[in-house]
């Protein structure tokens, strides 16, 4: 009980009638302060002991920031244009889209280039996206809405189950640094890769922290060819994007798969919530460890994460509305359809105004809908912005 009441464990509940029973477990912000075992790993994990926590002011632990993005990218489209050009989104709309993301946007970031390509695959591949006849980007309405009634738990896994399940996402030619030159007849497959990969992390001990050189060097001794199931490592034609060097022979494994393996953990792994990071000291490398959610997505026995309480909604007197990190994707895409975006940090903020409001109108939204929603889903309408919504809604009823 004292435990609990410190927050050190955990208490939830597993099964269902008969076969439910109390589980106890302990909260990932409190597994750095435990000591982790440095004895012989046992049958079947990967060769690579744990070592000590990293102090908590050098953790970068996995977030929501991609699924808040992913939020906004939907809230964009229902009420920005995205055009399409035959090489793909047209920059100009990108430009303004990427104005709106949690993480800042920097085209001189390759990391961040493939994070929006990410954002704009997985929306694509589940099928979100849809072709209009003017040749822009539309929202397949019922399938976003499902998506949208998820609960936050379920929506991580839709992204997760999304990107491991691609056979289009090829994480290999997506890793900065790295060119797949289409020379010759050679064809990778990466979702036979992927799997792979995914399989090997499983064998980590959740909650260990484990140093990234150190893993990688072990999955180099345990399974090489992860994403060679011939072991050829001659006909395929990756080139260096730095030097313009073709990577060829056993010898460049390292700057193969082992260049895609640490773009891995920084990348897709820590963005979609599976790999917590924490910085390097001075010398060393950086240092891993699965999350609760990559765990139990990866097939290990781990309770669900309990989901942190987040602030309300507030509608202030000069007509914003301010949506705390957190707040549900659904009512963020709801007040995008009445209220125009200003910022995405740290908290999301968007501004009523007459432009706004006539959007809404011309969509079928009248301000008593609006009002309505405010007062389920806020603390509370200043009178100021209650009148102008009753006065907003007079003035369109006698216009019609």
């Amino acid at each position: 009980e004292l435990l609990y009441y410190y927050g050190l464990i955990g208490r939830g509940f597993k099964g269902a009638g008969q076969k439910a029973h109390t589980i106890i477990y302990i909260p990932s912000d409190a597994s750095p302060w435990l000591p982790h075992p440095q004895g012989e790993a046992p049958e079947g994990a990967l060769p690579v002991r744990p070592v000590p926590p990293p102090p908590q002011s050098r953790l970068l632990l996995a977030d929501d920031s991609l699924l808040e993005d992913i939020g906004t990218f939907l809230g964009f489209l229902r009420t920005e244009r995205l055009r399409l050009t035959p090489t793909g989104p047209h920059p100009e709309d990108i430009d303004q889209f990427v104005q709106r993301l949690q993480v800042p946007y920097t085209t001189d970031d390759p990391d961040l280039n493939v994070r929006l390509a990410l954002m704009l695959h997985l929306a694509n591949r589940l099928g979100w996206l849809r072709r209009g006849e003017e040749g822009s980007v539309h929202l397949t309405t019922n399938r976003v809405q499902a998506f949208l009634e998820k609960t936050r738990a379920e929506q991580r896994q839709t992204l997760w189950e999304a990107w491991r399940d691609s056979p289009d996402w090829n994480d290999l030619c997506r890793t900065p640094g790295l060119e797949c030159a289409d020379t010759g007849a050679w064809k990778n497959d990466p979702h036979q890769a992927r799997a792979s990969i995914l399989k090997l992390f499983a064998k980590l001990q959740p909650g260990a922290w484990y140093s990234q050189s150190e893993v990688i060097q072990a999955i180099k001794q345990v399974e090489a060819d992860f994403q060679r199931p011939t072991g050829n490592y001659d006909t395929w034609y990756i080139r260096n994007t730095n030097t313009q060097e073709f990577l060829k022979g056993f010898e460049q494994w390292d700057a193969v798969e082992g260049a895609m393996l640490r773009f891995l953990i920084r990348g897709p792994l820590h963005w979609l919530g599976a790999i917590d990071l924490a910085e390097p000291s001075a010398g060393d490398d950086w240092v891993i460890s699965l999350s609760q959610w990559g765990s139990r997505w990866l097939g290990q026995d781990s309770p669900q994460p309990h989901e942190a309480t987040h602030r309300p909604i507030v509608v202030s007197e000069d007509f914003s509305i301010i949506a705390p990190l957190g707040t549900s994707l659904s009512d963020r895409f709801r007040i995008e359809r009445f209220a125009n975006w200003q910022s995405s940090y740290p908290n999301f903020v968007y501004q009523i105004n007459q432009r706004s409001l006539k959007r809404a109108a011309d969509q079928g939204i009248n301000t008593e809908r609006i009002t309505e929603f405010l007062q389920q889903h806020t603390r509370g309408i200043p009178p100021k912005v209650a009148a102008a919504l009753a006065r907003f809604g007079s003035s369109e009823k006698v216009r019609t």
